[in-house]
């Protein structure tokens, strides 16, 4: 239902973003792809499978090379399947233009509701920490993007066993810090700016740059 504010965004000329990342989307296997089409964007999604709302999503600009990576360490954090069907979106993108040494990004959008129990939470942060290592193994030289609404999830262990820096240094939820941005090329981006939010929504608007000299 906030389709035309983003149309707006997109083309806002101060801001002009490549790639448009979205959490709690409420989409389901009833609402179609063509639905959520943006012109000059491609789209991918995850929908939450069983309940109402939730689901993450990522618009990312047509000029760049972009692919859903495929991650499947289920092995690797719960034999229950509950605990690894979270709201995670995993993309690989090769902008045109990339500084060195960095050879594409991976880019991880991460939804955790505020309902989530201790363990369910324990277990997302290991399935994010272990999808990123099996990733950055098959992709040498990636730089790695985490964004999304972390609610009340410690990510104290993943800024450092993956040396992340947060960019996001003000409150995006009344007097609360719950849509971050962490990355392991923080040198390349500036802090995060706070914006208003989109529509109706009581989460504020999080934007990163990368300063045009790169």
């Amino acid at each position: 239902n906030k389709l035309e504010e983003l149309s707006l965004l997109v083309s806002d000329n101060n801001l002009l973003p490549d790639i448009v990342c979205l959490t709690e989307t409420w989409l389901s296997v009833l609402v179609p792809d063509s639905v959520c089409n943006l012109a000059g964007f491609y789209h991918f999604r995850k929908d939450r499978t069983e309940g109402l709302g939730g689901g993450v999503m990522c618009f990312v600009r047509n000029t760049i090379k972009v692919e859903q990576a495929v991650v499947d360490i289920s092995h690797d954090v719960s034999g229950d399947s509950k605990f690894t069907d979270f709201e995670v979106l995993w993309l690989l993108l090769r902008p045109i233009i990339l500084p060195r040494p960095l050879s594409k990004l991976i880019l991880v959008i991460v939804y955790c509701p505020p309902w989530y129990d201790v363990a369910r939470k324990k277990s997302l942060s290991k399935f994010v920490t272990n999808g990123i290592d099996n990733l950055q193994r098959l992709h040498t030289g990636a730089g790695v993007i985490v964004a999304g609404d972390f609610n009340t999830l410690d990510i104290s262990f993943l800024l450092k066993h993956h040396n992340f820096k947060q960019l996001v240094k003000e409150p995006t939820r009344g007097k609360n810090i719950l849509d971050k941005i962490f990355t392991n090329c923080n040198m390349f981006y500036d802090k995060a700016e706070i914006h208003a939010p989109i529509g109706r929504s009581d989460h504020r608007t999080v934007v990163v740059k990368a300063p045009k000299a790169n």
